[in-house]
């Protein structure tokens, strides 16, 4: 090489400063780029575009790349970048607006999924305003949306200036996500609340009632108060045929009631299920009623007490003190599910003496749709006649009469055990058990083997149960004593 093509100091000095101009204008080039990319929206371009870039000319470059890559969804490659860069080669401030930008933009594309045309453009211009160093003309912040919706597979805004009213079928969702995830509170509950917000209160009342029947004691008393509200609201259950909601008995359930009260002549008595208060108002002595949700439409006497609660909660936290006395006479008419009358049982009998009386209500179905689970017509007993053939198969011992009153049957119960495990120990197996069993056969409906309300084994029964009282007697001699009373070929049902 000669001389005169040596690259002298002086030359090479001079050459520094062109570079670093050329630098400079491919970097502002680069950045009017990304700044024209990212106001039309186009993430992909942006991005390969970003591929030639070298953000430690420019540090907004930077900011423009990671933005893009947020919104493509590359959540690790932006991880991957921050982990590695000096944050002093990313324009922070920058990157801030983008990022205030991107959830404006965000937010855009959700409004623009619900058809909500002009939110959605709003919120794109929005967008395209903060993430600008300049104020972007009409036809890029137009251009902006048409590429966001072209994105989501959507047509363009303008196609659209009168948005379609959204309204997604809930109910329809809900019931159908319940055949894929069955028992799962979560859905009735939601099932619940729609049509209470929808204000169809009879379909409210069968999906509370679903979801008190799966929590079974963990229900929640705010749970109980939106059925109280749904009953309140209720204009009556939709009617069923003249045959499925046919209604039996010879005397009405509370003349019958009113008798035994009169007969026995209770001292204490305890009812759960107090509803419109109807029942406990025939007691003229010492009364404590319990429900989660009464709504008491008659007036109780002085000694007559209501609390607020379901059964389960009561005797959790509040029977011993309660029920300190001896409860002569108990009335069961909660929940018209098995397992919830069977629990009241076996929790009732914990506070009785033998020679107590347990009532309970709704053992006998008017028709077999009166004993779904799910209720499906106006006069509804549920499940309630398993407990009858649940205490015969596990609690023989028992002294029981089942009574034809109207309009669902009584089953009256005596020579009580307080201290008998049998249906606690097994309770888990017993609902298992009767959850599949089938709904009632004919002679369940048909009443076979209960007693007319007009017979005189009911009062028999209340007058041996006064003896056994005054003398102190326990189960087995109540037991005994009412076979030798009827041990001339009446049978005990």
């Amino acid at each position: 090489m000669t001389a005169e093509h040596t690259p002298t100091k002086q030359s090479k000095a001079k050459q520094q400063p062109a570079k670093q101009l050329l630098q400079s204008a491919a970097s502002e080039t680069a950045l009017s780029q990304a700044a024209m990319l990212w106001g039309l929206g186009d993430w992909p371009s942006l991005l390969a575009a970003a591929e030639n870039w070298n953000p430690e000319h420019n540090s907004a470059l930077a900011a423009y790349k990671i933005a893009a890559l947020l919104q493509n969804g590359d959540i690790d490659q932006v991880k991957a970048i921050l982990a590695a860069s000096d944050f002093d080669v990313i324009d922070r401030q920058l990157l801030s607006k983008l990022l205030i930008a991107g959830v404006l933009n965000s937010l855009g594309k959700a409004r623009a999924c619900s058809f909500e045309h002009a939110r959605a453009q709003q919120l794109f211009e929005q967008s395209v305003n903060i993430g600008l160093p300049y104020t972007a003309p009409a036809t890029l912040l137009r251009a902006r949306a048409s590429t966001q919706l072209a994105q989501l597979g959507l047509p363009n805004i303008q196609q659209h200036e009168t948005a379609p009213l959204f309204n997604p079928d809930t109910a329809h969702f809900l019931q159908s996500a319940t055949a894929f995830f069955q028992d799962e509170p979560a859905l009735e509950l939601a099932l619940a609340d729609y049509y209470q917000r929808e204000q169809r209160f009879d379909q409210a009342i069968v999906h509370w009632q679903q979801v008190s029947a799966m929590l079974e004691k963990d229900t929640p008393q705010p749970y109980y108060e939106r059925l109280k509200e749904a009953y309140r609201n209720v204009k009556g259950f939709p009617l069923g045929s003249v045959e499925q909601e046919t209604l039996r008995g010879d005397i009405d359930k509370h003349k019958l009631l009113a008798a035994i009260h009169a007969k026995l002549e209770p001292e204490f008595y305890f009812e759960i299920g107090v509803q419109t208060g109807k029942s406990l108002a025939l007691a003229k002595c010492e009364a404590l009623g319990v429900d989660p949700m009464p709504l008491l439409n008659v007036e109780l006497s002085k000694n007559a007490k209501v609390i607020t609660a379901s059964s389960d909660a009561f005797f959790a936290q509040k029977s011993d003190m309660l029920l300190s006395k001896q409860v002569d006479l108990a009335f069961i008419d909660g929940m018209h599910l098995f397992e919830y009358a069977l629990r009241d049982f076996i929790n009732t009998e914990r506070h009785l003496k033998p020679c107590s009386l347990i009532v309970i209500d709704d053992i006998y179905p008017g028709h077999i749709d009166q004993a779904n689970r799910d209720r499906c017509t106006r006069a509804w007993t549920g499940d309630v006649w398993k407990v009858k053939a649940i205490l015969q198969q596990f609690r023989p011992d028992l002294v029981m009469l089942a009574v034809d009153a109207y309009p669902t049957g009584l089953l009256l119960i005596t020579a009580l055990d307080p201290d008998n495990t049998q249906l606690e120990q097994n309770y888990s197996a017993i609902v298992q058990e009767y959850l599949s069993k089938p709904l009632p056969q004919a002679e369940v409906v048909q009443r076979d083997g209960a007693v007319s309300g007009k017979n005189e084994q009911i009062f028999k029964l209340i007058d041996l149960i006064k003896q056994c009282k005054k003398q102190g007697a326990g189960a087995k001699v109540i037991q005994e004593k009412w076979l030798e009373l009827y041990s001339r070929g009446i049978s005990q049902q």
